[in-house]
């Protein structure tokens, strides 16, 4: 449906994608990230630059694609950064959190992911005042 901010989910590695939502869900990147917070408060550049190689990457890239959807008409939006903060947080809290918290048996599925995705993505134009079905 919106296909702007997921990639199918037979291209799990968020490739391409406005938000790696399956790459940041997957049991490898939940181990890792587990882990740098678990340690963070004893490697502190450890954690800052999981960060800001990692998802304040993402949150960059997906404010440039929806700034490029502002541009086209397709968007209204004021603040693009905190747009894509936001955006962020409603496709990521619940899918994050349940890998984390359940470790293998939290892994999405194919169709959780393109659930979260839509979702967030019709959460995103309603509000905005945006018509999802245009």
């Amino acid at each position: 449906m919106y296909s702007w901010v997921a990639p199918p989910a037979s291209t799990a590695s968020g490739a391409g994608s406005a938000m790696p939502l399956p790459a940041i869900a997957r049991r490898r990147e939940a181990r890792l990230r587990r882990l740098v917070i678990g340690e963070a408060g004893r490697f502190p550049e450890l954690g800052r630059t999981y960060w800001e190689r990692g998802f304040e990457r993402g949150l960059a890239t997906l404010a440039d694609r929806l700034q490029r959807l502002a541009e086209r008409g397709l968007l209204r939006l004021e603040d693009p950064q905190l747009a894509a903060q936001q955006f962020a947080e409603m496709l990521l809290w619940v899918p994050v959190n349940r890998v984390m918290f359940c470790g293998e048996a939290g892994a999405l599925t194919p169709a959780e992911i393109d659930r979260y995705a839509n979702g967030g993505a019709h959460a995103l134009l309603t509000a905005d005042g945006t018509n999802p079905s245009e």
